[in-house]
This record gives C-alpha cells, structure tokens and sequence, in this order.
C-alpha cells in the first residue's frame, strides 16, 4: 500500500493518539479520587446506620432505666411499710411474716438497685457514643467531590486535545490507508501496530525471520502489513 512520509506521520499520530484516548478513558473510569469519595460515602452511610442503632438502643435502654427506677421506688415504698408496721406489730406471727416479707424486699431491691445502675451506665454509653457523626462527613466528601471534578476535567481536557489530534490526522491522511486502518480497527481493534524487535504490537506474535526480512525490506513509500493478524505495520526508519 503507497504511503507518504506525511501520511505515515499522520498515521503515527493517529495510533499514538487513538492509544492515549484509550488509556486515559481507562484512568477516566478507575479515577482514585472517586475510588476516595465512594469509599467516603459508604463510611458516612455506616456511620448513619450505627448511629441509628445506637440511638435506637439507647431509647430501649433508657426504657429499662425507667422501669426499673419503678419497681426500685415500689421496694422502697414496700420496705417503708414494712418497717412502720412492725414497729407498732404486737402479734408474733404477723411479726414473722412481716420480717420475711422485709428480708425478701430488701433482697430485690438491691437486686433491681444494681439492674438499674448498670442500666444506667448502658443508656449513658449510647448516648455518649456519637463520635462518628454522618455530618462529620459532609466537609470531606465535598473536598473529595471537588477532587474528582478537578481530577475529571483534567483528564477530559487531554482527552479532547488526543480527539482533536485523532481527527486533524484523519483529515490528512490518504483515503486508502485511512480505509485500511479503519478496517483493522473493525477486524482486529487496532489499524496500525509498531513492529518492536520481532515482535507486532497489535497480536504480539513473534514473526519469523523471513516475515521479518520481507517488512524491512519494504520500500519506503509502501506499507507492510502483519502476517499474522494483517494490521498495518508501523517500522522505525533511521532515514526518517
């Protein structure tokens, strides 16, 4: 295939520039700083979440510190009348009964004194446990955010200037080569590859050496193509 030495430039320019859209599409889609910010977000989403729980077990707990600072107040009371009556009892076994009834009492009160405490330094945990507020958040996702804005406009600003070189190149180039570049696009993915050693960059096939003989030995205004997956092929020229 004829080939000028503008059009293999042209041809030059436009696989180094299709490759670097291709490679910044791909920086485009796996950004760190988006990594950064979904992984931000899905804190703030967990910490959401725990401090709904928190706050859910914190109102059970409150609960139980109500209930029993009751059944604590109904003991006390208990343990007062038990106390009143016996001192004015004259009657030996209403006097039994009542010691009985106090000494049962005063056992569950403090059964239900020492529930109620540790209830209490429950209910004061989850109150106390908002160290990791949702709002915290909101500051750093939004300087993440203006990271990946940032981040994403520089890239899409080299992408437009590698599209722009793309279709300068395609303007320029001859029909025929941009034809048979095109083609290998659709056939293979890629229309030109460099030849590197022995090696075609577009199957990496190792060519054996009378392919090899045969590509150098193309004249220069004429194009070769791989033997293996026929894309054009791309040679270093030292008298270019």
């Amino acid at each position: 295939m004829h080939c000028s030495t503008d059009d293999r430039r042209q041809l030059e320019t436009l696989l180094a520039s299709n490759q670097e859209l291709s490679v910044l599409q791909a920086r485009l889609d796996t950004l760190d700083e988006r990594e950064k910010l979904e992984q931000l977000k899905a804190e703030q989403i967990k910490a959401r979440n725990e401090q709904v729980r928190n706050r859910a077990a914190g109102n059970e707990h409150r609960t139980d510190v109500f209930r029993l600072r009751q059944e604590v107040a109904k003991l006390k009371e208990r343990e007062r009348d038990n106390r009143a009556t016996l001192s004015t009892a004259t009657d030996r076994e209403q006097r039994r009964d009542l010691k009985h009834d106090l000494t049962t009492t005063l056992a569950k009160l403090e059964d239900f004194e020492d529930r109620l405490e540790r209830a209490i330094h429950t209910a004061e945990f989850f109150d106390g446990n908002e160290s990791e507020q949702p709002d915290a958040y909101q500051a750093t996702i939004r300087e993440a955010e203006e990271n990946v804005q940032r981040a994403e406009n520089a890239l899409r600003a080299d992408m437009d200037a590698a599209a722009a070189r793309v279709q300068a190149a395609r303007e320029q180039l001859n029909d025929e080569v941009l034809a048979a570049y095109d083609r290998g696009v659709e056939e293979q993915g890629i229309g030109a590859a460099w030849l590197k050693g022995r090696m075609c960059q577009g199957c990496f096939m190792e060519l054996d050496p009378a392919s090899l003989r045969s590509i150098h030995h193309t004249a220069s205004h004429q194009l070769p193509r791989c033997p293996e997956c026929n894309v054009l092929l791309l040679v270093y020229r030292e008298d270019e």
